[in-house]
């Protein structure tokens, strides 16, 4: 009697524990079911789309107008190499005018020989069939008055080496008289001795009457 009297109270204690155990078991089930049922907030991901294409919006139109200021330089830079392109063009125009009234005229000593240019020879108004002049025969078609003054300038090139830069009269063979300005340099050998001789001869004819 005493036995089964004590054994009671045992049995009702593991009763209550697995209870407990049963309680916990459900309540931790039903946690996650709660967590899932939680409400979301349906306002939130419109509002941030919203934000997004209005963003999107904005850096296009900071692109059109980028784009158009870019096209708007081009056109500006197109006009300005057309104004530069024409302006070397005038330029290369005037040199070309110019270096065609110019006359160029080499004297090589060493080798006896001498160059004209095509416009040396109408100053002269000498047949190019004839040849250049030597620098002996050249006072000989100057007028008169002049002859001292380039005899002179090529004397004190060829033994000072000096450059040559003087005015002269070409007497040509038709009678009429050429004004023209004579500039050039001799050119030296390793010894010191005078090579050659290079003139610039420009008809001044008109500037100077007028």
């Amino acid at each position: 009697m005493h036995s089964q009297a004590a054994d009671e109270p045992a049995d009702q204690a593991a009763g209550h524990a697995s209870q407990d155990a049963a309680s916990q078991d459900a309540a931790s089930q039903d946690a996650p079911l709660q967590h899932a049922a939680a409400p979301v907030d349906a306002t939130t991901e419109p509002a941030s789309t919203g934000a997004l294409l209005a963003a999107v919006a904005e850096v296009r139109a900071h692109l059109d107008a980028a784009h158009q200021q870019l096209a708007a330089l081009e056109r500006r830079l197109a006009r300005v190499r057309g104004k530069a392109g024409l302006m070397v063009e005038v330029v290369a125009s005037r040199r070309a005018s110019v270096r065609a009234d110019v006359a160029d005229a080499e004297w090589d000593l060493a080798e006896d020989r001498a160059v004209w240019s095509a416009e040396m020879f109408r100053i002269f108004g000498r047949d190019a069939a004839l040849g250049p002049l030597t620098l002996d025969q050249l006072p000989a078609y100057l007028h008169e008055d002049d002859r001292p003054a380039l005899s002179g300038a090529l004397t004190a090139a060829l033994v000072d080496g000096r450059r040559i830069d003087t005015w002269f009269r070409v007497a040509r063979p038709d009678g009429t008289l050429c004004t023209v300005h004579c500039a050039g340099r001799p050119e030296q050998g390793t010894d010191g001795t005078v090579r050659s001789i290079r003139l610039e001869v420009q008809d001044v004819t008109e500037s100077r009457l007028s």
